[in-house]
């Protein structure tokens, strides 16, 4: 017989009768300890991902509690609470996958490359921006340290970069998680958001 039997780390072969000289015993003993091992493995993982996911609705929950106080700070014209609260929010408010959602969603195309741009549309022009990498850094660093910020209806944030006089709109709710471009009436178009 040219079968070769399976070994386990532990010493115990299964695969034909003639293994280890236990015949089907040992067999058994040996799949025995992979299910558990296999067993072992699976539980660990489901535990991790038991974790993430519970670490996840803490921080999703967290996020929407933050940007509820926001808008009710907003509501009621409390600026010193608005402000204190959005700097809390902070670049944390748009992961950095939605960043790249962003930049590589419709904002390049409409927005830098100019296809389908309104006429006018300043296309981040003098900034060097021709790439979705360039786009994409460009974006986070205003996420990251934006000269204003606004919490907008629909769970959505808007960022403002008077140097660039660029709007970063995240919304988490859009397949491409929001839109980044220059209006045309700056900052007026920035504090207009709802």
């Amino acid at each position: 017989d040219s079968e070769s039997p399976y070994c386990l780390t532990g010493g115990g072969c299964y695969g034909h009768s003639g293994s280890s000289g236990s015949g089907s015993g040992s067999s058994t003993a040996g799949l025995k300890e992979v299910v558990q091992q296999i067993g072992k493995g699976a539980q660990g993982f489901l535990n991790d991902v038991e974790d993430w996911v519970a670490k996840s609705k803490e921080e999703y929950q967290a996020s929407q509690q933050l940007q509820r106080d926001i808008e009710s700070a907003a509501k009621y014209g409390d600026k010193e609470a608005q402000k204190f609260l959005m700097k809390q929010m902070g670049a944390n408010s748009v992961p950095g996958p939605a960043i790249t959602k962003i930049a590589n969603g419709h904002a390049f195309a409409k927005h830098v490359q100019g296809i389908g741009a309104a006429a006018g549309d300043n296309l981040f022009r003098g900034l060097g921006i021709s790439t979705v990498a360039q786009f994409e850094a460009h974006i986070g660093k205003i996420v990251a340290n934006p000269t204003a910020q606004r919490a907008l209806s629909g769970g959505r944030t808007a960022f403002w970069d008077g140097k660039t006089k660029t709007v970063v709109i995240f919304n988490p709710k859009a397949v491409d998680a929001g839109t980044a471009f220059q209006p045309t009436n700056g900052m007026a178009y920035f504090n207009s958001l709802k």
